[in-house]
């Protein structure tokens, strides 16, 4: 009898003790961490570079009528940027900017204020260091829980593609592409039916890169736990729980950020020409280029050059000529950080892979003295001559902002998207509606609980007791489980939490019944708690294996509403299980480890 009862014991203790920390965790992120607390926690956590968190915490500082302050300390941090380790080690970089040192070094600061703004740093880290355990430690908010936003957007499958679909269908016909019109009816039929299976397979792989890429930058824009996932063939829905500035990731989220390099047609853009105006000898008409009233030659191709009026402030175009075969795409850059220009902009340095830091090696030593567009989602950013060769390294400069230029390094770190998206729904959900939910879910499972344990009390007694111990212990376990697999606690979860007490009891009744069957046949009160919970296990188990496995179905078939919900119950049912026949035996056999006990209650 004594083994029965250790190691059931200690396997339960072990779960407890987890499940009061998460929910200890749980507690503290949700009902003692302010607002304001969260959204610096999040600038900390996500940002690529001190930067961002220094921005928040001087506008959360009591010098925040220091203006000066605010600049020149991101000035300072993005100039001096080398010196600290701000991409490879992001901790020790944020412990940094509390040292001293670092703040004496900027011109214009009141020495005065330099140990309260240290002192200030220094608590802020402590209690991010501290929030931030609380946040990993508990179980995770859905979007209709904490609030957020959801994007439903579809992919667009370029015309390239598409010809290159239709193409490849001819050819398994071996026809040729333009003979497809006098073709029989018959072959046109196959040909047909052959692109649209090519099309919904390419838009399904096409989709399902898109998703990776998207997921990808909506982490460097640091939104917590996004959510990422496709329905049908072409449409994704992207879930932004908790995010507070949605315009500025939205705007990002649907760039391609597809970075290129080409070199520029000298001659024919003007670039040593000073006498005529590019804009009257270049000129798009008819849906065609004309260069001096000629029709543009086909290997060339027309990309504007984008800048910042400094003076009026006003976007200027400028069109630039390219060779169409002189091109370098690039998908994956191995980094791309922000770095102060010797002009006193920002701009962008980035870093490519082996492979193709080999291919610009090849473009630029083969154009040597030439000016070569860098080329930024269709725009050309900036045109340098090509002084030496390049293989593993450049810089993008363009009049950008300091948040601009960071927006774009974090897409071409993320990798460009591999087509075209476009937004169909943008949903807001406020975090009061969450709450209310929160509020709302937890009174629900209260009033529960609380009238199952007294109507279970009423009517088993002793074992009743057993049964509502045995509940609790199963709403701890599910919380675990819920945190330790990192799942998500949505609106239709809690619904299917709820639902889960109900199926918890309803094993122990089952159990309970066996056992007063036992006890009216004659056997005394070992036997017929032994036997009972035998001749229970194949019911309780063929009821709960059924739902169990509509609960999976539901979970990968399913999405939103109904995949939150299904979540939860697949996580109550092992719970549940486990509960009755290890949690609600192993009281039993505590109670009848003592020889005493003749009879029991039922």
């Amino acid at each position: 009898m004594k083994k029965r009862v250790f190691w059931p014991l200690v396997i339960t203790f072990t779960l407890i003790l987890l499940s009061s920390l998460s929910l200890q965790k749980t507690y503290q992120w949700w009902f003692t961490v302010s607002q304001e607390e969260k959204t610096i926690l999040q600038t900390y956590i996500d940002a690529h570079d001190p930067q961002d968190f220094i921005t928040t915490f001087i506008s959360q500082s009591s010098l925040n009528s220091n203006k000066a302050l605010y600049a020149v300390t991101n000035k300072h941090i993005i100039m001096h940027g080398t010196e600290y380790p701000t991409v490879n080690d992001r901790d020790a970089a944020f412990d940094m900017i509390t040292n001293v040192t670092i703040f004496t070094d900027i011109q214009g600061i009141d020495s005065n204020t330099i140990p309260i703004l240290q002192s200030e740093m220094q608590t802020i880290l402590s209690r991010m260091h501290q929030i931030k355990a609380y946040r990993d430690g508990s179980v995770k908010l859905g979007l209709d829980l904490q609030g957020g936003v959801l994007v439903r957007m579809k992919v667009m499958m370029s015309k390239d593609i598409h010809e290159q679909i239709f193409i490849k269908a001819c050819k398994e016909q071996k026809i040729q592409p333009e003979d497809f019109d006098v073709q029989p009816p018959t072959i046109q039929k196959n040909i047909n039916e052959r692109v649209e299976e090519i099309r919904k397979r390419r838009l399904y792989q096409l989709r399902n890169d898109t998703m990776e890429r998207i997921l990808a930058r909506v982490d460097e824009f640091g939104v917590s736990e996004p959510r990422v996932s496709g329905e049908e063939d072409d449409l994704i829905v992207v879930e932004l729980p908790g995010l507070k500035n949605p315009d500025r990731v939205l705007k990002n989220l649907n760039l391609t950020g597809q970075l290129a390099f080409q070199i520029v047609d000298e001659q024919l853009s003007l670039m040593n020409d000073r006498s005529r105006d590019i804009n009257e000898v270049l000129v798009y008409s008819n849906l065609q280029w004309y260069y001096d009233g000629e029709l543009l030659p086909d290997d060339r191709e027309v990309r504007y050059l984008v800048n910042n009026d400094k003076k009026t402030g006003n976007l200027t175009e400028t069109p630039m000529v390219l060779y169409r075969d002189k091109k370098l795409k690039v998908r994956v850059l191995r980094d791309a950080a922000v770095q102060q220009g010797q002009l006193g902009g920002y701009e962008i340095r980035f870093a490519l892979d082996a492979q193709t830091a080999s291919e610009m090696f090849s473009l630029t030593s083969a154009n040597m003295d030439k000016p070569m567009a860098i080329i930024l989602d269709n725009n050309i950013k900036t045109a340098p001559y090509i002084r030496a060769a390049i293989s593993d390294s450049g810089v993008i400069s363009g009049d950008f902002t300091v948040e601009r230029a960071n927006d774009l390094s974090r897409i071409l770190r993320a990798g460009a998207l591999p087509a075209d998206i476009k937004y169909l729904e943008i949903v807001n959900v406020g975090a009061s509606l969450g709450e209310d939910s929160i509020r709302k879910g937890i009174n629900a499972a209260a009033w529960g609980i609380l009238v199952v344990i007294l109507v279970m009390m009423f009517i088993y007694k002793i074992p009743g007791i057993i049964s509502d111990i045995t509940l609790m212990i199963n709403m701890f376990i599910i919380f675990f489980i819920m945190m330790a697999f990192d799942f998500t606690l949505t609106l239709p979860g809690i619904a299917g939490l709820i639902l889960t007490i109900g199926m918890a009891v309803d094993a122990n009744v089952i159990i309970y019944e066996r056992i007063k069957e036992e006890l009216i046949s004659g056997k005394d009160i070992r036997k017929a708690i032994d036997t009972g919970f035998k001749r229970s296990v194949t019911t309780i188990l063929d009821a709960n294996i059924t739902t169990f496995i509509t609960a999976l179905i539901m979970m990968n078939v399913g999405t939103g509403p109904v995949k939150g919900f299904a979540v939860t119950l697949s996580v109550g049912i092992v719970s549940s299980v486990f509960a009755a026949f290890i949690v609600n035996r192993l009281f039993f056999n505590i109670i009848l480890n003592n020889p005493n006990v003749r009879k029991m209650a039922f």
